[in-house]
């Protein structure tokens, strides 16, 4: 008969199957299944950023551009040669481009009557 007696409650639990692997190799209490942890998430704008900073060549062995700039100069190519949509998506660009420029360099403003909406407001305590 073999060593190991299933219906003796006072031997350890030392079943080797499905869900139960042997002792040796579980997790030790307070033991993380994965101690290096979860590995960061890559935002697609960092992602995109890292990528368009790369360089590529262009048709000349010679010269060698960002991925960005090689999109631009694309872009202004065909859009050079009288293609709607590469026009229309230039002229996007170059408002938004300008716009948040605006909104960067734009100075603080404010209305001087809501200054005296507070004081009033301060008379009615």
């Amino acid at each position: 008969m073999s060593e190991f007696n299933q219906d003796d409650p006072d031997e350890p639990d030392n079943k080797v199957g499905y869900k139960k692997p042997p002792k040796k190799h579980q997790y030790k209490p307070g033991q993380s299944g994965n101690p290096k942890g979860r590995p960061p998430a890559k935002l697609l704008y960092m992602v995109l950023q890292d990528l368009m900073s790369k360089e590529m060549k262009v048709k000349d062995p010679d010269i060698k551009v960002s991925y960005i700039e090689g999109v631009f100069i694309s872009l202004l190519q065909k859009a050079s040669t009288g293609d709607y949509g590469a026009v229309k998506n230039l002229i996007t660009l170059l408002l938004s481009i300008q716009r948040s420029q605006l909104e960067a360099h734009a100075p603080f403003s404010y209305n001087p009557e809501d200054l005296n909406q507070d004081e009033d407001d301060e008379e009615d305590w």
